[in-house]
């Protein structure tokens, strides 16, 4: 199983999701472990991403 995420500019905390596991079928046998916690981490500028248009030279920022 293969799971893929798309990336985007939007600031977000990690994510978790469970995955779970079910035999449709006496002939198919899940072990012990069935479930699974799946986290995607946060891997955004929690501050926002910041662009600035041509003809500007300087800027000056400040975090708090």
């Amino acid at each position: 199983m293969t799971f893929s995420t798309i990336d985007d500019v939007i600031p977000e905390p990690a994510e978790v999701f469970t995955v779970i596991l079910q035999s449709t079928s006496d002939q198919v046998v899940i072990g012990d472990q069935s479930t699974a916690d799946i986290t995607i981490p946060a891997n955004d500028d929690a501050a926002g991403i910041f662009s600035f248009e041509v003809g500007y030279d300087r800027c000056a920022q400040r975090m708090l």
